[in-house]
């Protein structure tokens, strides 16, 4: 094949020859008063110019007509020879030593082979997986090629590395105009089960489980037993988040920071500032305007739709089931670990209240648990000296530290930096109690008028009392939340909202166990339900932490939101 030296040396002499007929021309125009032997002299340099041009012109079309021709025979003979090898390889497999499985097809959690380790070879991909759990019917492969996985068709057991997140079905991704990430589908990057949409928002895939929750005072549950399953079992129930529009759905995906502006865009991204529902804080009025997007609570519902119509706020019930992941992803760990927990599993497993950290010691910029979290500030101090910091603003050390399952792929800021505005529980006047209906489409609540539209709700009796004061959870061994299963229930409601089953379930200094959490007793007209706590509240902020204090108009500077999406 020629060489590229050739043709460089055909281009020099095309631009020398050109260089030569311009000057050429440049001589002839001053000519015209000439001599016709003089004319006629440069009319024959001319053409003795156009024809050496010509010339190499030719020998270029050669040249790359020869070379294209080269190229095509070299891609050719790779490809056959690629083909031939893949042939021999695959005619060979069974020659081959040290896989326990040689199949045309990729592994399945349910092949549970005798060890961790065992190696099974695709033979119509070639690609290789290794088991690195295997446990009975929810075996792990990972697969030779980058951030591969050969099976995470269930969700991984609590106690695993993984737990909390999962794989999203393809065609839900597609459907979605999601994309997976550099490590989406290998539990052990800080990216598993985390997608980007369209505007590189970052969110989170939560697989749906089946919770159980007893009553049992040992360590280490203290009051509250939480176990899952992927399947519904005698005493587990559906989290009511895993309900939309009539169907039971198998996850969703949940933003895994706190919202924040750009472009006129809510988006889910980390060391940004998260909007507040305050002018005075990054208002979520700077979606657009004032008129468009007033500053008020509610305004959050139709701000989720800036980044697409089936954008939504999260229901309340989702808030009670990240809690209930990690309780539970903690719980199987101390038990494995006879008392010790392992911290690359659950990084906040190290020390009471075994819960995420949260920005929550806003004049320290810290976690009111845990002084060695500290965030990056937003830019915004209140007039106390407290301040707010970024989405996701602590070191990649700390990162895990701050999750819903102790893991750096998992939700972030589910405590602390800013109140979460949480939809499927709403007030009307007073003593009227709504908790969302099963046929409810999460998504048609598009703006604050059809987010307290009562039809969307199912009327229920509260059994709580509501007398404008502010309680803790926990009251000694007294059982908090029911574990009832039967959904049609004001006690699954409660358990849903993640409020205490009766009075006595809470008291006026709370237990350690759910960290000392602080509950909003309130009884509002149109209230709207926020959730977790900010950067202001100190010890009473917390995944436990609720409040029915505000009503949909209400504005405040420490009060924000995150959306979700569901397929």
């Amino acid at each position: 094949m020629p060489n590229t030296t050739n043709l460089e040396k055909l281009c020099s002499d095309l631009s020398e020859l050109n260089q030569n007929a311009r000057e050429l021309l440049k001589n002839f125009s001053g000519l015209s008063n000439a001599g016709e032997n003089a004319q006629e002299a440069v009319r024959e340099a001319l053409e003795s110019l156009n024809t050496q041009i010509e010339e190499k012109m030719q020998q270029t079309q050669n040249f790359l007509s020869q070379t294209q021709e080269d190229f095509e025979r070299l891609k050719q003979a790779a490809q056959e020879d690629l083909a031939q090898l893949g042939e021999d390889l695959r005619n060979n497999l069974s020659s081959l030593s040290g896989f326990d499985y040689k199949r045309d097809s990729d592994p399945s959690a349910t092949i549970n082979p005798a060890h961790i380790g065992a190696l099974w070879i695709n033979t119509r991909t070639l690609e290789i997986f290794s088991c690195i759990d295997n446990t009975h019917d929810n075996n792990l492969w990972l697969g030779s090629k980058e951030g591969s996985v050969g099976s995470l068709s269930v969700p991984r057991e609590a106690g695993s590395i993984g737990f909390g997140v999962g794989i999203a079905p393809d065609e839900v991704v597609q459907s979605l105009g999601l994309n997976e990430m550099v490590g989406t589908k290998n539990p052990y990057h800080k990216n598993f089960g985390n997608y980007e949409d369209a505007t590189g928002s970052i969110m989170v895939w939560i697989p749906k489980m089946y919770v159980k929750k007893s009553h049992i005072v040992d360590e280490p549950y203290l009051g509250l037993k939480v176990e899952l399953s992927a399947t519904q079992k005698e005493g587990f129930v559906l989290p009511q988040c895993f309900m939309n529009a009539g169907v039971e759905i198998d996850g969703l995906f949940v933003d895994k920071y706190l919202a924040s502006a750009e472009q006129g865009i809510a988006v889910s991204k980390r060391y940004a500032k998260p909007i507040s529902t305050h002018i005075s804080h990054n208002p979520i009025s700077a979606l657009g305007d004032e008129t468009s997007f007033p500053n008020r609570y509610d305004t959050a519902y139709k701000a989720a739709k800036t980044r697409g119509a089936k954008y939504c706020i999260p229901q309340a019930s989702l808030y009670t089931y990240l809690c209930d992941l990690g309780q539970a992803h903690f719980q199987r760990l101390f038990e494995a670990g006879n008392g010790q927990v392992d911290l690359d599993k659950c990084a906040w497993g190290d020390k009471a209240p075994y819960a995420p950290r949260g920005l929550d010691l806003g004049a320290k910029l810290q976690s009111y648990d845990d002084s060695s979290i500290k965030w990056d500030w937003d830019g915004y101090t209140y007039s106390d000296g407290r301040k707010c910091g970024l989405t996701g603003g602590v070191s990649e050390a700390n990162l895990p530290k701050i999750t819903h399952n102790g893991q750096s792929n998992g939700i972030v800021d589910i405590t602390g930096l800013m109140w979460e505005i949480a939809s499927g529980y709403i007030t009307g006047t007073t003593g009227k109690h709504y908790f969302i209906k099963d046929s409810t489409d999460l998504r048609d609540l598009s703006d604050g008028t059809l987010a307290y539209t009562l039809s969307y709700y199912d009327e229920f009796s509260n059994p709580l009392t509501l007398d404008n004061k502010t309680y803790y959870f926990g009251n000694g061994t007294i059982q908090v939340f029911s574990g009832e299963t039967n959904r049609a229930t004001t006690a699954y409601k409660l358990d849903q909202l993640g409020l205490p089953r009766n009075d006595d379930a809470r008291s006026t200094s709370g237990e350690l166990r759910y960290g000392q959490d602080g509950f909003w007793a309130w009884q509002r007209n149109e209230m709207s339900f926020i959730v977790g706590g900010s950067w202001a509240d100190t010890s009473r902020a917390g995944v436990w932490t609720r409040a029915c204090g505000n009503v949909r108009t209400s504005s405040n500077h420490n009060v924000g939101f995150r959306t979700c999406l569901i397929p």
